[in-house]
């Protein structure tokens, strides 16, 4: 089992502030919906989160040990995923994933197709990166979930770009990770979330 908590963080840019006094609590088979208005400081609060930067005031726990103190177990804990895709343009979508299993610690080279299969994008190996829609870029930027197994996705805008069939396989992905007592921290901008156990922060 798995806790999260964040203690009255606050983040300053400049002589702005981004947000104050944000707190939430998160346990293993949870998930955290974060919503706000565009520059509510939502992105800024995730980059806290994946320890990318760092809160003015406040403090995050993970396993009721401070982030501060030391970040390691948390590090190795989490997978983020940004709203900004990192593919390669000119890799095929079969040279992405054979880049990604051995960096994401994945070994049997059988569940490549198993994975493409799962996310949509059977028949698209020798596709480059480059000539596929927005939303296959998506769904190929998805498919490392699939390849990593770390009990907290942290995932900015993830249905970004999906249409109606990939949004339904990307949520009954992350309902299966909650019921398998994984957490999810999740930005969007959508109306509703078909999520179980979901808490939402608003900015």
């Amino acid at each position: 089992m798995y806790s999260l908590e964040a203690k009255n963080l606050s983040k300053w840019r400049d002589h702005y502030c981004v947000f104050t006094d944000v707190s939430f609590s998160l346990n293993s088979g949870e998930s955290l919906w974060i919503r706000g208005d565009n520059g509510a400081g939502k992105t800024s609060l995730i980059r806290i989160l994946a320890g990318l930067s760092k809160a003015n005031d406040g403090e995050l726990l993970w396993n009721n040990e401070s982030f501060l103190a030391d970040n390691s177990s948390y590090q190795g804990a989490l997978h983020y995923l940004s709203h900004q895709q990192t593919l390669i343009p000119h890799l095929t979508v079969l040279e992405s994933i054979q880049l990604l299993f051995p960096m994401l610690g994945a070994k049997a080279a059988s569940d490549i197709s198993l994975s493409l299969n799962d996310v949509g994008l059977a028949g698209f190996e020798q596709h480059k990166v480059q000539n596929l829609s927005a939303g296959q870029k998506q769904r190929l930027s998805l498919l490392r979930l699939l390849l990593r197994n770390k009990p907290l996705w942290i995932l900015d805008e993830p249905q970004s770009h999906l249409d109606r069939e990939g949004q339904a396989w990307l949520f009954d992905t992350i309902e299966r990770h909650i019921s398998n007592k994984g957490m999810v921290i999740i930005i969007s901008h959508a109306k509703d979330l078909p999520l179980t156990h979901v808490k939402s922060l608003d900015l």
